[in-house]
């Protein structure tokens, strides 16, 4: 006879099954997830299928394209010197797009450090110089006080 396999300490169990000897895979940490993908450097082969499919290369990290960006900065509420906090910044778009269409300071946040330096690069890249300040920080506790963005955005975020 077999030996059962014995389920390691902190498995999942699949739901109905309490068997002590299923064995399961641990599920990987949607965040490790995301902080891998991030530290992959952005390709020529990413930005000609995003200028292909899209008809631009912005250097998106989901899916919101140039004309929803565009429907965003025309429904948001901020002016020029205005502030616009982006959760879940990725590399820095839309909320690039929407900050310098406004004239606005830009914040950043988002977990992943790897996705915060490229964005500060982009930043530099795309004339926001001083405007744009980043923040490592989840969207579903963010460090700052109540009232101090005009608008916030987020597009394609997990929180």
């Amino acid at each position: 006879m077999p030996r059962p396999i014995r389920r390691r300490p902190g498995a999942r169990t699949t739901p109905g099954w309490s068997s002590p000897y299923h064995w399961t895979v641990p599920e990987p940490d949607p965040v490790d997830r995301f902080r891998d993908r991030y530290a992959q450097p952005r390709g020529e082969v990413a930005r000609r299928v995003e200028r292909a499919v899209l008809g631009h290369a912005v250097g998106l990290n989901g899916f919101t394209t140039v004309a929803q960006a565009e429907t965003l900065c025309d429904a948001l509420p901020v002016t020029t010197g205005g502030r616009l906090l982006e959760v879940g910044c990725g590399h820095g778009w839309p909320g690039f797009h929407i900050a310098r269409r406004h004239a606005c300071e830009f914040v950043g946040s988002d977990v992943p450090l790897d996705a915060l330096r490229d964005a500060r690069a982009n930043a530099g890249v795309r004339q926001l110089g001083a405007r744009a300040v980043f923040v490592a920080a989840d969207g579903r506790a963010l460090p700052f006080p109540s009232a101090v963005f005009d608008a916030i955005v987020h597009a394609d975020t997990f929180c």
